[in-house]
């Protein structure tokens, strides 16, 4: 069985563009380009760098948790086992 995804960054209000790296910032790029309305993007592991254009449109759950990140302006934030950082 799939192990289940830690971080998933589900679009409900509309495409935003999203980039995502393993660990940090100059970490392995796992994701880049735009997250469609309706698309989920599930990441397994527990450490990513997460940057998003219109965070106001999307979803974000850590570790089956929703995280409140608003706005309209673009947002980067960090994931670890203790939960989000930088928003």
């Amino acid at each position: 069985s799939q192990p289940s995804a830690y971080l998933k960054i589900q679009a409900v209000g509309g495409p935003s563009y999203v980039t995502v790296h393993r660990g940090g910032a100059t970490g392995r790029l796992l994701f880049q380009g735009t997250v469609d309305k309706g698309r989920t993007e599930p990441f397994t592991g527990k450490y990513f760098w997460v940057s998003v254009s219109s965070p106001a449109k999307l979803r974000i759950t850590v570790a089956r948790k929703r995280v409140e990140v608003g706005g309209l302006k673009p947002v980067s934030f960090t994931v670890n086992p203790s939960g989000v950082h930088g928003t």
